[in-house]
């Protein structure tokens, strides 16, 4: 159920990739533009914990997860097919329907971590749950990649939301059949105060936040390699694919050493590597882009995994969504911010102060890891 709950995330680029062609090709819009919509899409995910809480707290016809994802599957089916159907549709009100199917992902998503959570912790497996998670997730990207480039070149963004459809509307499906012990209503606030005296928890949202702000990945780097260096449409997508195939290789790593991996020590590592890897972006050309995306794909999903795996194993037993929900919504805060700092600065300061923002960023990381509490390994 986790595999394919990701796997539908993951196979959104199909829409994704024709999608930012229409904007920036079709209506002509700026890249801060793009950046400004992108980032609205993603408000859903930032309020993870209130879904989270709901879950926790609110069985619905007896069960915590499931009612949830079937009901969130059916939402992000249906709006995937309204703007896949719709020949044109205005762009606020494009945007309003891509923000509702952006609430539907949110939900799943928040449900199925609650999932991941529960039985990790039990199982001493949340390392291992979450590469097979992420690991289909980039599977999904590799095929996306491609495709969406495909679809890009030779049809629109409407082929790619009737195919990206069919994913929420299986999870819908399968989710109706998962064996979930049915749960009674009780009432389990999850006290700010008590969030607020947790140091590690305060600390790895920190982490998460200043890991995830890059306001120089995304919409900058595909201007600049559509204006500057005139990519095409599909060499832009074997750029994803290629990236998220070599990503894949970081998930099967840890899944392999998750259960005895000396976490501190390759945070320590990867953020280095994460660093290095965004200033490596103030050089690119068609040549060094291929050398980035080999060398730093595995990289950048171990440190992911890492950083994750740290976070599910802090969740107290009882508020399993909402905790995990409420950390990862800093790491959407991050995306979201982002979006509205790129699209603010990339006029004024240009692609490559962007750049140098973002590997600040990541560099603070480091003066946090020292802090933070990691065992080396999961409970049994």
């Amino acid at each position: 159920m986790s595999a394919l709950v990701y796997f539908s995330q993951g196979i959104g680029g199909l829409a994704g990739q024709p999608l930012f062609f229409y904007l920036k090709e079709t209506l002509g819009l700026s890249a801060s533009t793009v950046m400004y919509l992108g980032s609205v899409t993603t408000i859903p995910w930032m309020i993870k914990p209130l879904y989270g809480w709901i879950s926790d707290t609110f069985p619905l016809w007896g069960y915590r997860r499931k009612s949830y994802m079937v009901m969130s599957g059916l939402l992000s089916a249906a709006t995937a097919t309204f703007i896949g159907i719709t020949p044109v549709l205005p762009l606020m009100l494009l945007y309003a329907v891509l923000i509702l199917d952006s609430l539907g992902g949110a939900i799943k998503d928040v449900a199925v971590d609650g999932i991941m959570v529960e039985e990790g912790q039990r199982l001493g497996l949340t390392g291992r749950i979450q590469a097979v998670q992420w690991g289909f997730l980039t599977l999904a990207t590799v095929i996306t990649g491609l495709a969406g480039g495909y679809i890009a070149e030779h049809f629109d963004y409407h082929l790619g939301f009737k195919l990206v459809a069919i994913f929420p509307a299986l999870v819908a499906c399968l989710s109706f059949f998962y064996d979930e012990k049915q749960a009674v209503s009780s009432v389990q606030q999850l006290s700010m105060k008590e969030v607020l005296k947790d140091r590690q928890l305060l600390l790895a949202m920190l982490f998460l936040f200043l890991l995830w702000f890059s306001p120089s990945f995304g919409v900058p780097v595909s201007f600049k390699m559509r204006d500057e260096l005139h990519f095409t449409k599909l060499y832009m997508g074997f750029l994803g694919t290629l990236g998220s195939a070599f990503s894949i290789l970081g998930a099967v790593w840890y899944w392999r050493v998750s259960k005895r991996i000396d976490l501190k020590k390759w945070l320590f590592i990867s953020t280095v590597v994460s660093a290095v890897s965004t200033f490596a972006y103030l050089y690119l050309t068609k040549t060094s882009i291929l050398a980035y995306t080999v060398l730093f794909g595995i990289a950048s999903m171990a440190t992911q995994l890492i950083v994750m795996d740290f976070c599910a194993r802090i969740c107290p037993k009882g508020k399993e969504a909402t905790t995990f929900a409420l950390i990862m919504s800093v790491l959407n805060l991050g995306t979201f911010l982002s979006g509205i700092v790129g699209g603010k600065l990339y006029d004024l300061v240009g692609y490559n102060w962007l750049v140098i923002i973002s590997g600040i960023a990541t560099l603070l990381c480091l003066l946090l890891i020292p802090y933070l509490k990691i065992a080396h390994e999961n409970s049994e």
